[in-house]
């Protein structure tokens, strides 16, 4: 089982539709239920595909995202039958991200995200609104380009910290870039309904804290931040793109 998901369209059904396609999913079986694969494209061509791995009970584990390169050749055919999509050439040498889930399969526990070569160059851990399957209340991201094993805790300290996310809700907040636990800059993320309409990014100076221990989202900000200028405005349009740039 298969499906096909678009930006402009929900799924894919006729060839004029090719220029939307952005995914596809493929099943292990035909309860579409636990996927197999996805495909990332641009219209046509194939960019990456990924690979979902899974404990007992079919619990995710982990989602590896590889470069490749491909065509989806639909031969302007509206029968999915006759389109040609399934062995793209992949490189497993060169991981686009890597997404480890916590043991309910459920949540994310940390994304590693790699450079061109395949370098691991970011890990990003989430924290969780305590009790929550899915509201993220924070995450860190840590310089790993130089660690020997990135998927290692113990790898990790205070001074590869990048940056700090605080959410609301499903929604990011705002953004602490860092240098190790002193802060560099907030960006404010300012919402028209769901849709991001702008961010603010302005010069900061404090302290961040990693520590969740005796805390809950209830205590944010906890954070030691004092906010300067305003650097830049970026405004988005419904679609998510850049409208406007100072």
């Amino acid at each position: 089982l298969y499906t096909f998901e678009g930006d402009k369209s929900p799924s894919i059904r006729s060839s004029s539709d090719i220029n939307d396609l952005s995914t596809i999913i493929v099943y292990r079986d035909e309860d579409g239920e636990t996927v197999d694969y996805t495909l990332r494209t641009e219209g046509s061509e194939i960019e990456a595909k990924s690979y979902y791995e899974y404990g007992g009970d079919d619990t995710l584990d982990v989602i590896t995202e590889y470069k490749a390169t491909g065509t989806v050749n639909h031969n302007e055919s509206t029968d999915l039958s006759n389109w040609d999509w399934l062995d793209p050439v992949v490189d497993t040498t060169k991981p686009k991200s890597k997404t480890v889930y916590l043991a309910d399969g459920e949540k994310v526990d940390y994304v590693l995200s790699y450079d061109e070569s395949g370098k691991a160059e970011t890990r990003t851990n989430y924290i969780y609104v305590d009790g929550s399957k899915e509201l993220i209340w924070f995450t860190l991201s840590y310089d790993v380009e130089d660690v020997s094993d990135p998927d290692s805790d113990a790898s990790l300290n205070d001074s590869l910290l990048k940056s700090k996310t605080i959410f609301t809700g499903k929604d990011v907040a705002y953004v602490l870039t860092l240098d190790g636990l002193n802060v560099t800059g907030q960006s404010f993320y300012i919402y028209d309904g769901d849709d991001l309409n702008y961010i603010e990014q302005y010069r900061a100076e404090g302290t961040v804290r990693t520590d969740v221990a005796g805390k809950d989202e209830t205590d944010e900000p906890y954070d030691t931040i004092e906010i300067g200028a305003l650097r830049t405005k970026i405004q988005y349009n419904s679609n998510g793109q850049t409208i406007n740039y100072a």
